[in-house]
């Protein structure tokens, strides 16, 4: 899980076999904190109610949150959403790829 880093370093979640929200929307609010700025005006940016970007931090939200919205959101603070696949770490701990 992310947390406190300078504005323009990477940030990264790894998704399990179920998203979990309420990680998700962490990540994304300690990313929005790191850029400096609020719900508030992020919300004015993205002309959105702030309550829908308070949902979407929080997990609260009626489902899960779509790609689109998520670079939506990324895009409004001026970074990109890179999606990346790696081969799963073996159960057993003997490494990445399963060796």
């Amino acid at each position: 899980m992310a947390t406190r880093k300078r504005a323009g370093a990477p940030f990264e979640i790894v998704l399990g076999s179920k998203l979990d929200v309420v990680a998700l929307g962490k990540w994304l609010r300690d990313l929005r904190e790191t850029v400096g700025t609020t719900q508030f005006a992020l919300a004015e940016k993205l002309e959105s109610p702030y309550q829908n970007l308070s949902r979407l931090e929080t997990g609260r939200g009626k489902r899960e949150p779509m790609l689109s919205t998520m670079s939506r959101y990324l895009r409004a603070l001026d970074w990109e959403l890179v999606l990346t696949a790696r081969p799963r770490k073996a159960k057993g701990g003997a490494g990445e790829g399963g060796e």
